[in-house]
């Protein structure tokens, strides 16, 4: 009902119109005081008279002068009543004019009081009042002692009632009119009453909604916190994850390499080491290894799950990649006298993928085969179908029961059933294979059939996602016969990565290889000039001044050869921008072993005589003198214990090479190199660096950051860029 009552509103207003429109009846203020008006002119009119005719109006006026102000009276208290005291007064003073001035036509005019009621109140008002006037014409005649006439009854009743007709025939309709919105208008009211009732149940309704959409909002924000909460311990988790494997690699890099020392040199202390003590090294030395790359494997999966791991990717041959994962399991092959077939429909396939990560995906999933097949062998199958390469590894193992299945590549998951004397493995790899595929786009899964063998499949994209072409629907493109398109072309082209270029212009000359460790979708080009900028087309320009105060003006300057290109102006410092003026020539990553500590101390170029080692911790202070004089017994070795001790003995001593540990206790070992720096002397002294993480895991920093375009930034996106950077910042 509701909406159809609300539009016969505006029916129901206009109808009211309408009938008021047509209808005759006039106000009774207005008759009154057009009676008054009347009888007051016959008063003056009538007023110097003292015989004859005007002086019997006179009278007559007189008496009926006090009717039509007693019948105003009244009527505001009683309309009916007040409307027939002025009816029966003139019609009184009708019959007085008959009979005091002997006119009978004055008789016809009891057709007026009806008029005046009828238009004055109601159509029943003039029925009573010609009923009324007609008992008088009957008394009226009885009295006069006539016989009742024509003229004294007869004529002045047919037109008493012919004008009560004549008004009833007028005003039929309008009474209809009247009747049939009287009607409508208590339908309306009751109507309107419903539609009050259902306002107020819906007025109701939506103070519950609101106060339901307040307690949605509120659990909404709980939901939001709670998942903040969520998200913030899993960092937390990743980051102690970290921290712990980052703590784990000083025991375990004086573990590996003082073993890996004694058995590569086992008369390193002047004795020979008796043959069961070696071999007992060698298990110890093995088993380190194990837990190193354990601890790699924590490292990657909480890198992963904090979103923190990079792909390096580019155009990798994937059969090549299978074969060298072949050759390194090989020893185990033969020692369990395994085959391994390696099948490819794809000799020259390139992957867009990060060769070093997929490659440890199929030597992982080669490694289990391997260590849980003891007959028959592993076959490697590569393919391409529908745009995906496909590679399945599958062995002759025992197989997996359908409760592993479901949890095999949860991280720690190592299943109910495992071989016997089996202890290797962390529950780790597999998981780790999930990450990285996902990570490029792809899925990997596993069908197993117990007693016959597993069989591990993975995809990855072919092409570059971003690379990907699509001709638009309302472009010219759709135009193209795609017979055309299909035709070989006759040159050999490389396929394109579709990446977006960043032209940078960089005064340290080291900023374009951080970034391309941060971002692999994006394609940098350094440029030696400033001017060269305006010939090299890019996405977006990159300016990094080592002066902050230069780069509006270079902006500027920039800004004069460039149109709608976006243009970044940064001041970049970083401790690893400034590694190569620190006379840093290589790093080591803990834990390495004696065959790494010497690749990287012959590049020294300079004759090694004296070395300072610079570590806080004790052990690793006597395993690098232990390298030092396996690697030169003539070399002098001096230790420092903290950054202030070693600023001391590089200004006293003045030694050849420096090995410095980052993280110490006191001034770390980026201050001694700035320190260091300060000093022409000991600025030129070489430095080999000592770190528990990859440097390029180091974070750059820029003060100020300048945004330009050429057409500018509108109020709206200027805001809207400042809450993107806010939230960015406040991660």
């Amino acid at each position: 009902m509701g909406s159809d009552a609300m539009r016969d509103i505006p029916l129901l207003s206009q109808e009211k119109e309408i009938a008021e429109s047509v209808e005759l009846r006039v106000s009774f203020e207005w008759l009154v005081a057009a009676a008054i008006v009347f009888t007051a002119t016959g008063l003056l009119v009538t007023g110097s008279a003292v015989e004859g005719s005007l002086l019997t109006w006179k009278y007559l006026l007189s008496i009926f002068f006090p009717f039509p102000i007693l019948a105003w009276y009244v009527h505001r208290h009683h309309p009916n009543l007040g409307t027939l005291i002025l009816s029966l007064s003139l019609s009184g003073f009708i019959f007085l004019c008959e009979i005091w001035l002997h006119a009978p036509l004055s008789l016809y005019f009891l057709a007026l009081p009806i008029v005046i009621a009828t238009i004055s109140s109601s159509l029943l008002s003039g029925v009573k009042t010609a009923g009324v006037e007609t008992f008088l014409l009957v008394l009226f005649a009885v009295v006069q002692g006539r016989s009742i006439g024509l003229t004294l009854f007869i004529f002045p009743a047919v037109a008493v009632w012919a004008t009560l007709g004549v008004i009833t025939v007028i005003y039929r309709p309008i009474y209809d009119c009247l009747d049939w919105y009287n009607r409508r208008f208590m339908e309306s009211r009751r109507e309107e009453e419903e539609m009050r009732s259902q306002r107020m149940e819906q007025s109701l309704l939506i103070e519950d909604l609101d106060y339901a959409n307040r307690q949605m909002a509120l659990l909404n924000n709980k939901n939001q916190m709670l998942r903040q909460l969520a998200e913030q311990a899993q960092q937390s988790k990743a980051s102690f994850l970290a921290r712990v494997s980052h703590e784990f690699r000083t025991p375990l890099h004086i573990i590996i390499s003082l073993t890996d020392l004694l058995m590569d040199t086992p008369d390193l202390y002047g004795a020979e080491i008796p043959p069961d003590l070696l071999e007992d090294i060698k298990i110890v030395n093995r088993n380190c290894d194990h837990l190193a790359y354990l601890v790699d494997d924590i490292l990657d999966l909480s890198r992963t799950e904090a979103g923190q791991l990079t792909l390096h990717r580019e155009w990798t041959d994937i059969s090549a990649l299978a074969n060298e994962a072949v050759d390194i399991v090989k020893p185990l092959l033969k020692k369990k006298d395994l085959f391994c077939h390696l099948n490819t429909d794809l000799p020259d396939q390139k992957v867009y993928c990060d060769p070093t990560r997929i490659r440890q995906v199929v030597l992982n999933l080669l490694g289990n085969a391997v260590r849980y097949t003891e007959k028959g062998g592993i076959s490697i199958r590569i393919l391409s179908e529908n745009g995906q390469v496909i590679v399945q590894v599958a062995d002759t193992g025992p197989g997996l029961p359908v409760e592993d299945l479901k949890h095999l590549f949860e991280p720690f998951y190592r299943g109910i059933t495992r071989p016997k004397n089996e202890t290797g493995g962390s529950g780790l790899g597999l998981s780790i294979c999930r990450q990285f595929i996902e990570l490029h786009g792809g899925k990997i899964w596993v069908d197993s059939t117990p007693g016959v063998g597993s069989k591990f499949t993975f995809t990855l994209p072919e092409e570059n996602p971003e690379a990907s072409y699509q001709v638009n629907a309302a472009s010219p493109g759709r135009w193209v016969n795609v017979q055309l398109r299909d035709r070989k072309p006759r040159l050999s082209v490389s396929k394109f990565s579709g990446k977006k270029r960043i032209a940078v212009y960089d005064e340290t000359n080291k900023l374009v290889p951080i970034f391309s460790h941060y971002s692999d979708e994006l394609e940098f080009s350094s440029l030696d000039r400033i001017e060269d900028i305006e010939k090299t087309p890019a996405h977006t320009v990159i300016l990094n001044l080592t002066e902050p105060s230069q780069l509006i003006d270079n902006i500027q300057k920039v800004r004069k050869h460039l149109d709608f290109t976006p243009i970044l102006a940064s001041s970049f410092s970083s401790k690893i921008i400034d590694l190569a003026q620190s006379g840093v020539i290589d790093f080591l990553i803990k834990p390495f072993k004696y065959k790494e500590f010497q690749a990287v101390a012959k590049k020294v170029q300079t004759p090694i005589k004296r070395v300072l080692i610079a570590d806080d911790d004790l052990d690793i202070r006597q395993l690098l003198k232990r390298m030092l004089l396996t690697y030169d017994p003539d070399i002098d070795v001096l230790l420092a214990e903290s950054g202030e001790e070693a600023l001391k003995v590089l200004l006293d001593e003045k030694p050849d090479l420096l090995l410095l540990d980052i993280v110490m206790g006191g001034i770390d070992g980026w201050e001694v190199l700035r320190r260091k720096n300060m000093q022409e002397v000991m600025g030129k002294i070489p430095v080999i660096l000592i770190t528990g993480q990859d440097l390029k895991e180091f974070n750059m920093h820029t003060d100020v950051a300048v945004a330009s375009y050429s057409e500018g930034f509108s109020a709206q996106q200027f805001l809207r860029i400042a809450e993107d950077l806010s939230t960015e910042l406040f991660k």
